[in-house]
């Protein structure tokens, strides 16, 4: 059978974007993430001075304006020779959660199952810790919720802001829920230290 040059040249197209569609399917699959720990839950952890070997996978520089306490730094590209202690957990965070997630993956790539992400990272750490927002106007049940944040933020060298929102608790309360964390378009900036 002969084929025209069109025809072959169809061929050819059709034969390409089947590869390009299994190569994109296959590195569009996302890590699941079995393990997640909130700012809130590490915030205790290191305050009750549990041992757990917390990484922050951003770049040096960023590391250095600003990190969590106890962080160590390992920038992400180093994470696939990084020598990890595996006897402890592991939390693994960054500015966002898109390279603690690869970080994520890599190690658990590497057999190391004891590594959580932290939800929101360092973002939320400055957000939901460092300066939390607690409504002006605060019902019964809440007072303890929010004398554990206030207190929990003056720790770390925070401390809380006040708001209209009546919302802003329910960060606190629901530590299952699956929560959106947006990109900060403001650096961080430690206030008071």
């Amino acid at each position: 059978m002969n084929l025209s040059l069109n025809q072959k040249l169809g061929v050819l197209a059709f034969v390409l974007s089947l590869i390009a569609m299994v190569i994109s399917v296959s590195y569009s699959k996302q890590t699941v993430i079995e393990n997640e720990i909130t700012v809130l839950e590490l915030a205790k952890a290191i305050r009750s001075r549990e041992k757990v070997l917390l990484i922050d996978v951003r770049d040096q520089e960023s590391f250095w304006e600003f990190h969590i306490p106890t962080a160590s730094s390992i920038p992400l590209s180093e994470i696939p020779y990084a020598d990890l202690e595996t006897q402890i957990p592991l939390v693994i965070y960054s500015g966002d959660d898109s390279l603690a997630t690869k970080a994520y993956s890599i190690i658990l790539n590497r057999r190391i199952s004891n590594v959580a992400l932290l939800k929101g990272g360092v973002h939320d750490w400055y957000e939901r810790i460092l300066y939390p927002k607690i409504p002006f106007e605060l019902a019964e049940q809440n007072k303890t919720l929010a004398s554990e944040i206030k207190e929990i933020a003056e720790f770390f060298g925070g401390k809380i802001n006040r708001t209209e929102d009546e919302t802003s608790l329910d960060y606190y309360r629901d530590t299952n829920s699956k929560r959106i964390q947006t990109k900060r378009e403001t650096p961080l900036v430690r206030m008071g230290c």
